[in-house]
């Protein structure tokens, strides 16, 4: 049963997102909540919290690890005071006392007034004793501050400081996990922030465009602001990609496939020796006994990293990475969820998505000249590409980590998947990059790729076949030339002769692109429509070759 009635009501974060059985709940009113969007962590929050407002249930979570609390809930048991409890006695105090008349509340109605009013008697004082305030930096003192940032709008404002502040793009990595009104940045917010970090500056927004302001903006020099918005932003980063996981958990049975899954995937095909061998392989043609048992290296594989993939004791964590980007500053775990189950589809998911996303990546920093081959253009003739170089990172050689420059708007982990696969030497193997000699043309045959000793393996079968085409297409070369001699007097002949030759020639050509690919895949169906449009090039080939001949 769908239920639209968040806990936080209208300071509600996500108000157009059902809400099901298995959402969280506020620790203070028992209802269900979307998650930190529409409250916070008990244990992170940064208002004061008058404990004594707190439900009797509120008061017996506040110690628990990761409850939390609605935005409701935070207004109304918010303190009046904006400092810190000095006496933490006296408040602890109060909090037992007010649990106790809680507890008394069915035997003595009168001692429940008593106790109520020792409770917050004490919380009173407890109050008065207070501390200076600690030094909190110029960013973290605004957004504490309700009267400057609301605390609906507290995560908008971090995602505008973050991207002011260049750490991020936040309008292409949270395009699509955040609604598009957060991250409309208006020209009032930009002015404003202007006006804080330059007080003295005279700005008129009437007289500016967005992208005016924009360049107008004052660097932040403070350490320890950018240092607070990274982590701000990196929370809001992981409970969006968690609540986003959540939402679909009841949708897909085995659960969706997010950042955390993919690293998850690679770390294992780096860390297991086992599962590295298997992954190695999984391009070699089958044996004539896996034939026969029906399997082949790819399916081996697949049964393998599932089966560690789905066990909860194999736990990995990314390395830690910071000049790669500041978000694997530290590790991060990538432990295994309840609620999802690697399956085969999505391990070729996993596969086909990191040759996609990486191999772009790379092309675009070998490209830039930043990358291991240091190119200019890839049709540079003045040098070739060292393929044992290609997308390699060495930080003894280059001067500096550009990779994340050339991230795009993809989300962050794609970074720190080029970077496992490249540790592990899988990249030019992952990302199915070959040497020019195994390139075919108009001009040049591929030479032979080598996948297994076997010689009736499908790799030395290709070879044979491409060897014979060629043989073919000296033979119809020699063809032509007597039959240019042999109907020399006759120009029509010699016309229609030479269309049809030339047609011959496209259609073994096209016959061999068709081959290759009916080869390269692994998708069955792709492979039986290759084969049957390959039965039907051969027959017009024939057909024309004996008309030709005849």
């Amino acid at each position: 049963m769908v239920n639209y009635a968040c806990a936080a009501k209208a300071l509600c974060g996500m108000p157009t997102i059902p809400l099901h059985e298995s959402a969280h709940c506020c620790m203070n009113c028992g209802e269900k909540m979307h998650g930190a969007l529409c409250g916070a962590l008990y244990a992170e929050l940064c208002v004061p919290i008058n404990r004594c407002r707190l439900s009797a249930n509120g008061r017996r979570l506040v110690n628990s690890l990761g409850t939390l609390i609605c935005a409701t809930c935070i207004e109304t048991c918010r303190s009046e005071e904006t400092v810190p409890i000095a006496d933490e006695a006296a408040a602890h105090a109060a909090v037992a006392a007010a649990d106790k008349a809680d507890h008394q509340s069915e035997d003595d109605n009168g001692s429940v007034d008593s106790l109520s009013t020792e409770a917050l008697r004490l919380s009173s004082e407890a109050l008065r004793s207070t501390i200076n305030p600690p030094d909190l930096c110029a960013v973290e003192e605004m957004l504490n501050d309700s009267s400057i940032v609301e605390p609906r709008d507290r995560t908008k404002m971090v995602l505008f400081l973050a991207h002011s502040a260049r750490i991020i793009d936040a309008l292409s990595v949270y395009k699509d996990l955040v609604p598009k009104k957060m991250l409309q940045f208006t020209k009032e917010l930009i002015v404003n922030e202007i006006r804080r970090r330059a007080p003295g500056m005279k700005i008129n927004a009437k007289n500016n465009k967005v992208d005016e302001l924009w360049a107008k903006m004052p660097p932040l020099t403070d350490p320890r602001d950018l240092e607070y918005i990274r982590t701000e932003e990196r929370k809001i980063y992981d409970q969006l990609t968690r609540a986003a996981e959540e939402q679909t958990s009841d949708r897909e049975g085995s659960g969706r496939l997010t950042p955390l899954q993919v690293m998850r995937f690679w770390l294992i095909v780096l860390n297991d020796p086992e599962a590295y061998q298997r992954y190695k392989r999984i391009q070699q043609s089958s044996t004539r006994e896996m034939l026969d048992a029906g399997t082949s290296f790819m399916s081996e594989f697949t049964e393998y990293v599932v089966s560690k993939h789905n066990d909860p004791s194999v736990v990995y964590s990314t390395p830690s990475q910071p000049s790669l980007h500041s978000y694997f500053a530290r590790p991060i775990v990538c432990c295994h969820f309840p609620d999802f189950i690697l399956t085969a589809e999505k391990v070729k998911k996993i596969i086909a998505d990191t040759r996609r996303h990486v191999t772009d990546m790379v092309m675009r920093w070998e490209r830039s000249g930043n990358g291991s081959n240091q190119l200019v253009d890839e049709g540079d003739s003045n040098g070739e590409i060292d393929y044992d170089l290609w997308g390699r990172f060495d930080p003894e050689t280059m001067d500096g980590d550009d990779r994340g420059n050339y991230l795009g708007t993809r989300p962050y982990h794609w970074l720190m998947v080029w970077h496992i696969v490249d540790e592990g030497d899988l990249l030019r193997f992952t990302c199915a990059m070959l040497r020019d000699e195994h390139s075919a043309s108009s001009s040049a045959t591929p030479s032979a790729v080598s996948r297994g000793n076997s010689s009736t393996s499908s790799a030395r079968r290709y070879a044979q076949q491409q060897f014979e085409l060629t043989k073919q297409i000296a033979k119809s070369v020699k063809d032509i030339s007597k039959a240019v001699a042999e109907y020399g007097q006759n120009e029509d002949a010699v016309t229609e002769r030479h269309y049809k030759i030339r047609r011959l020639d496209k259609l073994r050509g096209q016959r061999y692109l068709v081959f290759s690919t009916q080869c390269n895949t692994d998708n069955d169906e792709e492979k039986a429509a290759a084969a049957a449009y390959v039965r039907e090039l051969d027959q017009t080939i024939a057909t024309l070759q004996e008309e030709i001949d005849g």
